[in-house]
Protein backbone atom coordinates (compact mmCIF):
# COMPACT_ATOMS: atom_id res chain seq x y z
CA UNK A 1 0.00 0.00 0.00
CA UNK A 2 1.18 3.38 -0.75
CA UNK A 3 -1.48 5.56 0.25
CA UNK A 4 -5.22 4.95 1.17
CA UNK A 5 -7.77 7.35 2.58
CA UNK A 6 -10.33 6.68 5.30
CA UNK A 7 -13.57 8.70 5.79
CA UNK A 8 -14.97 8.88 9.27
CA UNK A 9 -11.89 8.21 10.81
CA UNK A 10 -13.07 8.56 14.24
CA UNK A 11 -16.22 8.95 16.36
CA UNK A 12 -18.14 11.93 15.36
CA UNK A 13 -17.71 12.53 19.45
CA UNK A 14 -14.10 12.24 18.77
CA UNK A 15 -13.71 14.12 15.77
CA UNK A 16 -15.90 17.33 17.61
CA UNK A 17 -14.05 17.62 20.67
CA UNK A 18 -10.62 17.57 17.99
CA UNK A 19 -11.98 19.96 16.03
CA UNK A 20 -13.72 22.43 18.77
CA UNK A 21 -10.43 22.49 20.21
CA UNK A 22 -7.99 23.04 17.29
CA UNK A 23 -10.12 26.34 16.50
CA UNK A 24 -10.80 27.39 19.65
CA UNK A 25 -9.31 31.16 20.24
CA UNK A 26 -7.65 30.25 23.11
CA UNK A 27 -5.60 27.73 21.40
CA UNK A 28 -1.90 27.87 21.21
CA UNK A 29 -0.70 27.91 17.59
CA UNK A 30 2.90 29.26 16.37
CA UNK A 31 3.73 30.56 13.60
CA UNK A 32 5.84 29.37 11.40
CA UNK A 33 7.87 31.14 8.67
CA UNK A 34 8.33 28.34 5.67
CA UNK A 35 6.31 25.15 5.11
CA UNK A 36 9.08 23.12 3.19
CA UNK A 37 12.73 24.53 3.94
CA UNK A 38 13.89 27.28 5.73
CA UNK A 39 14.06 30.62 3.35
CA UNK A 40 10.72 29.39 1.37
CA UNK A 41 8.36 32.40 0.54
CA UNK A 42 5.80 30.43 2.30
CA UNK A 43 3.90 30.43 5.91
CA UNK A 44 1.42 28.43 8.35
CA UNK A 45 0.71 28.35 11.79
CA UNK A 46 1.28 25.08 13.62
CA UNK A 47 1.39 22.95 17.11
CA UNK A 48 3.82 20.72 18.32
CA UNK A 49 2.02 17.57 19.90
CA UNK A 50 5.21 15.11 20.38
CA UNK A 51 8.61 15.35 19.07
CA UNK A 52 11.84 14.03 19.69
CA UNK A 53 10.61 10.75 22.05
CA UNK A 54 8.05 13.51 24.14
CA UNK A 55 5.16 14.66 24.26
CA UNK A 56 5.64 18.72 23.81
CA UNK A 57 2.15 19.97 24.54
CA UNK A 58 -0.49 19.72 27.34
CA UNK A 59 -3.16 18.99 24.76
CA UNK A 60 -1.73 15.83 23.63
CA UNK A 61 -4.31 13.97 25.06
CA UNK A 62 -6.62 15.44 21.89
CA UNK A 63 -4.76 13.17 19.38
CA UNK A 64 -4.84 10.21 20.95
CA UNK A 65 -7.79 8.88 19.06
CA UNK A 66 -5.80 9.55 16.41
CA UNK A 67 -2.61 7.44 17.59
CA UNK A 68 -4.94 4.64 18.38
CA UNK A 69 -5.94 4.60 14.57
CA UNK A 70 -1.90 3.65 13.89
CA UNK A 71 0.52 0.62 14.70
CA UNK A 72 3.90 2.02 15.26
CA UNK A 73 7.02 0.79 17.15
CA UNK A 74 8.48 4.83 17.06
CA UNK A 75 6.44 8.23 17.01
CA UNK A 76 8.45 10.81 15.19
CA UNK A 77 6.05 13.38 15.37
CA UNK A 78 2.30 14.65 16.05
CA UNK A 79 1.69 18.24 14.82
CA UNK A 80 -1.65 20.85 13.65
CA UNK A 81 -0.51 22.50 11.02
CA UNK A 82 -3.21 25.87 10.36
CA UNK A 83 -3.31 27.16 7.00
CA UNK A 84 -5.23 30.71 6.62
CA UNK A 85 -7.66 31.42 3.54
CA UNK A 86 -5.95 32.06 -0.04
CA UNK A 87 -6.93 34.07 -3.21
CA UNK A 88 -6.07 30.76 -5.18
CA UNK A 89 -5.33 27.49 -4.72
CA UNK A 90 -1.47 27.51 -4.12
CA UNK A 91 -0.03 24.31 -4.38
CA UNK A 92 3.17 24.44 -2.41
CA UNK A 93 6.34 22.62 -3.07
CA UNK A 94 6.29 18.61 -2.83
CA UNK A 95 8.33 17.13 -0.05
CA UNK A 96 9.04 14.03 1.72
CA UNK A 97 8.80 14.77 5.92
CA UNK A 98 11.84 12.44 6.34
CA UNK A 99 14.65 10.92 4.23
CA UNK A 100 14.19 7.37 5.48
CA UNK A 101 11.38 5.04 5.72
CA UNK A 102 8.57 6.04 7.61
CA UNK A 103 4.69 6.52 7.42
CA UNK A 104 2.33 9.49 7.59
CA UNK A 105 -1.07 10.12 8.65
CA UNK A 106 -2.79 13.53 7.52
CA UNK A 107 -5.65 13.90 9.55
CA UNK A 108 -8.10 16.24 7.84
CA UNK A 109 -10.04 18.63 10.26
CA UNK A 110 -12.49 20.64 8.27
CA UNK A 111 -13.56 20.46 4.74
CA UNK A 112 -12.03 22.19 2.32
CA UNK A 113 -11.42 23.13 -1.02
CA UNK A 114 -8.12 22.50 -0.40
CA UNK A 115 -5.95 19.64 -0.39
CA UNK A 116 -2.98 17.57 -0.92
CA UNK A 117 -1.50 16.50 -3.96
CA UNK A 118 0.61 13.12 -3.93
CA UNK A 119 3.57 12.55 -6.11
CA UNK A 120 1.90 15.01 -8.50
CA UNK A 121 -0.49 13.73 -9.95
CA UNK A 122 -3.20 12.29 -7.26
CA UNK A 123 -5.11 15.25 -5.05
CA UNK A 124 -6.75 14.18 -1.86
CA UNK A 125 -9.87 15.99 -1.30
CA UNK A 126 -9.44 18.18 2.39
CA UNK A 127 -12.86 16.48 3.99
CA UNK A 128 -13.81 16.34 7.81
CA UNK A 129 -13.03 13.49 9.50
CA UNK A 130 -10.80 11.66 6.27
CA UNK A 131 -7.06 9.79 7.03
CA UNK A 132 -4.95 9.77 4.81
CA UNK A 133 -2.36 6.85 5.37
CA UNK A 134 0.40 6.98 2.80
CA UNK A 135 4.28 5.80 2.80
CA UNK A 136 6.89 8.54 3.35
CA UNK A 137 8.51 8.19 0.47
CA UNK A 138 5.89 9.59 -1.48
CA UNK A 139 6.27 12.98 -2.30
CA UNK A 140 3.54 15.21 -1.59
CA UNK A 141 2.23 18.71 -1.46
CA UNK A 142 -0.29 20.96 0.93
CA UNK A 143 -2.88 22.83 -1.38
CA UNK A 144 -4.31 26.15 0.31
CA UNK A 145 -8.07 26.57 0.37
CA UNK A 146 -10.00 30.06 -0.79
CA UNK A 147 -13.29 28.71 0.55
CA UNK A 148 -12.81 28.41 4.22
CA UNK A 149 -10.77 30.96 6.34
CA UNK A 150 -8.79 28.10 7.64
CA UNK A 151 -7.58 24.23 6.85
CA UNK A 152 -6.66 22.55 9.69
CA UNK A 153 -4.36 18.97 9.75
CA UNK A 154 -3.18 16.64 11.70
CA UNK A 155 0.08 15.31 10.57
CA UNK A 156 1.17 12.09 12.31
CA UNK A 157 4.76 10.61 11.51
CA UNK A 158 5.84 6.71 12.53
CA UNK A 159 7.75 4.33 11.88
CA UNK A 160 6.26 0.38 11.87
Amino acid sequence: MRYKTKDNLLTKKQHDLLHQTLVCNTFPWYYNDSIIAEGDDYYHFNHLFYKDGQSNSAYIKIVEPLLKKIKFKKLLNVRSNLFLRDHVNTVYPKHKDYEYKHKVLLYYVNSTNGGTLLDEKVTIKCKKNRGLFMNGDIWHSPITQTNTKYRVVVNIGYIE
